[in-house]
């Protein structure tokens, strides 16, 4: 391992190249949202499922720990024919929002960010006023199988294997096919993980065929960070702002009772009663899923 990560880091200094990546675009018809990062990256091998596992730790090194930062940067996006300026953060990352006052954006808006002659598209995530449900769901343990309350075990499962090896819960897959009929609700996905999975989570759901769906995760370090421990404090306020965002829409919940899920889902009930259509909560040791709410 050791030698693993002086190899990774002179390889790193090498050829590393700067890189624009925007991990989410979405909102409604008034305000869109632009979560993106700028960094010293390497080149990612191809995933395959037959990859071993030092072929795994070292793609997800790569991914997360050698990436470099570029801090305080500025930022060129553009929303359709409107200019606008951001900066990074100390981690590389921004997040960049655009208000109108009558509505606007919508899935043709075309959205660009540049840094250094380097750029990056997204098509926007845009959820129709029409949408009347949707879902909000936790992803360890509840999409994918992660042994969260394991250590060891998350570990191996999060750095040895890949994205096309990892386990996908069919029970919740199913039920949250059956909950999304309507090609426009919207399904988000609220994790505790950090930033720098955005791309394998992403490419996981893609693999198992997911409704289409934006991503959240947590900022784990430097300013603005989430705290690492608080899961209920984080989720809470993610979904009170997916809450905000899309005023019309009641949501499900669906979660694993191996952390906080029951807690946060419950406590938005008390909060807000007439927006939750209903809570699942997967049990961690038996595998099923029943619905609390």
């Amino acid at each position: 391992m050791r030698y693993m990560i002086i190899y990774i880091v002179l390889i790193s200094t090498v050829v590393a190249k700067i890189q624009i990546n925007l991990n989410s675009c979405y909102g409604n018809s008034k305000k869109i949202i632009i979560d993106g990062i700028v960094f010293y990256g390497l080149n990612i091998a191809k995933v395959k499922k037959d990859d071993s596992k030092f072929t795994n730790i070292k793609r997800k090194l790569k991914e997360t720990i050698f990436n470099k930062a570029k801090e305080n940067k500025d930022i060129t996006i553009f929303i359709d024919k409107f200019k606008y300026k951001t900066k990074s953060d100390d981690e590389g990352f921004f997040e960049f929002s655009a208000v109108t006052k009558k509505p606007y954006f919508n899935s043709k808006t075309k959205i660009k960010a540049i840094y250094n002659q380097v750029e990056a598209t997204c098509k926007p995530y845009i959820v129709k006023n029409s949408a009347k449900i949707g879902v909000i769901s936790d992803f360890d343990d509840t999409i994918i199988k992660s042994d969260v309350t394991k250590n060891i075990k998350l570990l191996k499962n999060s750095f040895l294997l890949n994205y096309k090896q990892r386990e996908v819960i069919k029970s919740t897959k199913r039920l949250i096919n059956k909950i999304l009929k309507d090609k426009y609700s919207p399904f988000f996905v609220v994790s505790g993980s950090p930033k720098q999975f955005n791309n394998s989570i992403y490419k996981f759901l893609d693999y198992y065929h997911f409704p289409k769906r934006i991503v959240i995760l947590k900022k784990y370090k430097g300013k603005n960070a989430d705290s690492i421990f608080n899961q209920f404090n984080y989720k809470i306020s993610v979904i009170e702002r997916l809450f905000k965002l899309y005023p019309n829409i009641k949501w499900y919940l669906i979660g694993d009772s191996g952390e906080r899920d029951i807690e946060v889902y419950k406590t938005l009930l008390k909060r807000y009663s007439n927006r939750v259509k209903g809570i699942y909560i997967r049990d961690i040791k038996s595998g099923k899923i029943d619905k609390i709410y």
